[in-house]
């Protein structure tokens, strides 16, 4: 079994739940790495 420190599960619940009020804001892995790349 994998320990999570209490402070890491808050961050996890509030990413969460970002994503659960926010559904549109959210990108995925690929687009996020291709807007990372276009400002190197």
């Amino acid at each position: 079994m994998i320990n999570i420190p209490e402070w890491h599960k808050g961050i996890i619940d509030q990413r969460l739940a970002d994503k659960e009020n926010n559904p549109d804001s959210i990108i995925d892995f690929d687009q996020a790495i291709d807007d990372i790349e276009k400002h190197l």
